[in-house]
């Protein structure tokens, strides 16, 4: 299963460029973006303003390709002091 999750990591880093993005807007007014490649669906936390999802959105672009894939599961410290 680690392994897996991994590759999919791996996948989605290489297709970075072909992610498309769909905003929601939420009743209370924040809003939701949605990320989509080929079967893979992220569904992002609220965000307060559209200016700070639109950051996300280009942050996400800028650094996807180059993010190191952390493992929680294993019981070692993923941030050692």
């Amino acid at each position: 299963m680690r392994f897996e999750c991994e590759d999919a990591v791996r996948v989605l880093q290489e297709a970075v460029g072909l992610l498309t993005f769909e905003t929601t807007k939420n009743s209370d007014g924040s809003v939701t973006l949605v990320c989509q490649f080929a079967t893979f669906l992220v569904k992002s936390r609220k965000f307060t303003t559209a200016f700070r999802q639109q950051k996300a959105v280009d942050e996400l672009k800028r650094t996807a390709a180059k993010a190191e894939i952390l493992d929680f599961s294993s019981a070692l410290d993923v941030f050692p002091d």
